[in-house]
């Protein structure tokens, strides 16, 4: 298994957000995020991001939605597939890992004005069409967090988790 060895090194989070803020702001030109935002990290997806892009529905509920692609430091055209499908793009200039990158994208997301932030995987792992179920748990007050794995008896559903 391929991989970094090493954690980043500390201050690697709060520098990388002062590095890549701007570049985010600028797409924005002057508006805040819809309150509905998804957050996607991606990893050298560009075979696979357009797909998930293409999936996930415009509005939800009342709501229109903003996407924001973390790209994390791919090597491939990740970065100009989900442009070409019009969501917001922040690109690392390093792998930072899945972890960092959704950071990233979850305090891009909070500093911009996001109310609700959903989280799918660039490869399309998770169904976008799903977004409705899972959100509306958290849009209609009666969870703080929703989250969902697969289920036991079947590889492809998900079940929720309500808390």
């Amino acid at each position: 298994v391929a991989g970094r060895t090493s954690r980043p090194p500390v201050g690697f989070e709060s520098d990388l957000f002062g590095l890549v803020d701007g570049d985010f702001a600028a797409q924005l030109d002057g508006r805040r995020l819809r309150p509905l935002t998804v957050v996607i990290a991606a990893f050298d997806e560009e075979d696979a991001i357009g797909s998930v892009l293409e999936r996930i529905p415009g509005r939800i509920g009342n709501e229109d939605l903003d996407v924001i692609v973390v790209d994390d430091g791919s090597s491939d055209a990740t970065s100009v597939v989900a442009r070409t499908h019009g969501v917001l793009v922040c690109r690392m200039p390093c792998n930072g890992g899945h972890g960092v990158a959704l950071r990233l994208g979850y305090r891009l997301a909070r500093e911009h004005g996001a109310r609700y932030i959903a989280t799918l995987d660039a490869d399309g792992q998770y169904d976008p069409v799903q977004l409705p179920t899972v959100l509306a748990p958290v849009v209609d007050g009666r969870a703080d967090f929703v989250t969902s794995r697969p289920n036991t008896t079947t590889p492809t559903p998900r079940t929720l988790s309500v808390v």
